[in-house]
């Protein structure tokens, strides 16, 4: 799947509602259509902490949706507008398309919406239904966002995606556009960093891929997708020790379907120089690379990762002194630079608490230093 880091994994949001003439040409104002049967096949997926959109397509729960929004691999919750609720397995997905199947058997029989036989057309009235923002904001917007409609035009048809003036979103992710009639046009997939420029990948390109599933089942079976993100960090090392010195830093962690991750970081030190002076030595980590294994507990803003893993450190050191009452500073390695470690982290909503436990070789090895960090994660910088 082409690089995604000039798009948002977002969905599509609100211009004025109107309707086209038959046949999906440009149209001026005109009588809504009901929403309502729409949005009772529009479902609520629910991936760990990230929440995205999706169309219950028949009546044996199958439900359209994007990628990236099951890319973790972790099986989402699924709920319908009418409080029906299971849990979903991903079918099949096709990555270049943007495109995932699921089944959720728990939704049999629910409400469903059709598939466009016809392409999209530049300027025809589209609807898009979803969650924007995940349906976020306390008390003040209760019984609004989840299962709201927005519309736009088709502004463009692409080779692979096609463009609709919608701005976009988070939370409506992988959510159906619909035309006059109701039937999908197709599904919210990025934006590019700009206003009113959104992308969705088409209903012939899902038709397809549930063709597919039907005819070649072992061609397109999950279990053969990698899958995974790539997320940045922030990170604010701790001094536990009074020789230690605050270090703030960068990097980006790689996570295979969301259960096995690789992470570098890169770290600066804050007043290393006059910490060197008042106290003689002073040292920071310049670096990790590390590897951990994942586990989950609970879903939605509730939803906690714990890692463990292993890795190393590199750790910066200098030395300060006083001769002659003039400064003087050396850097100066008073230890091995490089420093075996095991790391253990606890993130809930972006923030987690890291510890990493070392050998000390200023004692002979025989007593394990305690590092601590403050990990900064804003969100994911690329599926694939």
């Amino acid at each position: 799947m082409a690089s995604l880091l000039s798009f948002l994994f977002i969905g599509l949001s609100t211009p004025a509602l109107s309707s086209p003439p038959v046949g999906g040409a440009p149209a001026g104002p005109a009588v809504v259509p009901d929403p309502s049967p729409w949005l009772d096949a529009v479902v609520l997926l629910t991936t760990g902490g990230s929440i995205c959109a999706g169309a219950l397509i028949d009546d044996e729960g199958t439900v359209l949706t994007a990628y990236h929004c099951v890319a973790s691999g972790r099986r989402p919750l699924v709920e319908t507008r009418a409080g029906a609720s299971g849990v979903g397995e991903v079918l099949a997905a096709r990555p270049r398309d943007d495109l995932a199947v699921l089944r959720v058997p728990a939704l049999a029989g629910q409400p469903t919406l059709a598939l466009r036989d016809v392409d999209p057309v530049v300027g025809e009235r589209v609807w898009a239904l979803g969650h924007p923002h995940g349906g976020s904001g306390g008390a003040l917007f209760q019984g609004l966002l989840r299962w709201s409609v927005s519309s736009g035009i088709v502004s463009a048809v692409g080779e692979r995606l096609t463009q609709v003036d919608a701005p976009m979103n988070p939370g409506n992710s992988g959510g159906p556009l619909v035309d006059a009639d109701g039937a999908i046009v197709g599904i919210a997939s990025r934006k590019l960093r700009a206003d009113n420029i959104a992308f969705i990948s088409e209903a012939s390109r899902a038709r397809s891929l549930l063709e597919g599933l039907e005819e070649e089942p072992e061609a397109v079976e999950p279990r053969l997708l990698l899958g995974g993100q790539i997320v940045p960090v922030l990170t604010w090392s701790v001094p536990f020790e009074f020789d230690t010195a605050t270090a703030l830093g960068a990097g980006a962690e790689l996570w295979l379907r969301d259960r096995v991750g690789f992470a570098g970081t890169v770290h600066a030190p804050l007043r290393a120089d006059w910490l060197a002076l008042q106290r003689g030595t002073v040292r920071w980590s310049a670096g990790e690379a590390r590897a951990a294994a994942r586990a989950h507990v609970g879903r939605g803003s509730a939803s906690t990762t714990f890692d463990l893993g292993g890795g190393v450190m590199l750790v910066g050191a200098r030395e300060g002194s006083i001769e002659d009452g003039v400064l003087r500073l050396s850097s100066v390695s008073v230890f091995p630079e490089v420093q075996p470690m095991i790391w253990g982290r606890v993130a809930l909503a972006g923030l987690g608490m890291r510890w990493s436990v070392m050998p000390d070789a200023r004692a002979g090895f025989s007593e394990p230093e305690v590092w601590m960090s403050v990990d900064l994660i804003p969100g994911t910088l690329t599926v694939f």
